[in-house]
């Protein structure tokens, strides 16, 4: 049942009944950060319910990962906050994890001018919330 869901959810989203043309426009315009690399075990965070990486993420997402500190969180930005948080993490749990940007790294994910200052705060609680 859950392979039947996985698989209409990939075509849903990815447009297997697209043209091939457009669908490989639409691989080469995304960015994929994975949460390990080649035969790597992704690490689970020992305090929360989710793993290491997905902790990062959030967190980055959080605009703790926008080094520049310019209200856009690019996803060179994103992977350098989280690649740096988890293989210290795991280093200290004694099992490596490297996780990978592939695709374009200046790509903004996150553009906080144009949302203004109070969607950035429900964003920040939103975040909060799930970390308490």
């Amino acid at each position: 049942m859950r392979k039947k869901r996985i698989k209409s959810s990939f075509k849903r989203n990815f447009g297997l009944g697209m043209s091939r043309l457009k669908f490989f426009t639409v691989l080469l315009a995304m960015s994929l950060l994975s949460a390990a690399s080649g035969s790597q075990l992704a690490n689970s965070h020992p305090q929360q319910k989710n793993g290491l990486f997905s902790y990062y993420v959030m967190r980055g997402l959080n605009d703790e990962a926008d080094a520049n500190k310019d209200d856009q969180l690019t996803a060179s930005e994103l992977q350098q906050y989280v690649l740096s948080n988890v293989k210290r993490s795991a280093n200290f749990y004694g099992r490596p994890q490297t996780p990978e940007l592939t695709g374009d790294t200046t790509r903004v994910i996150a553009d906080w001018r144009k949302s203004g200052p109070s969607k950035k705060s429900k964003i920040k609680s939103y975040v909060k919330k799930f970390f308490d």
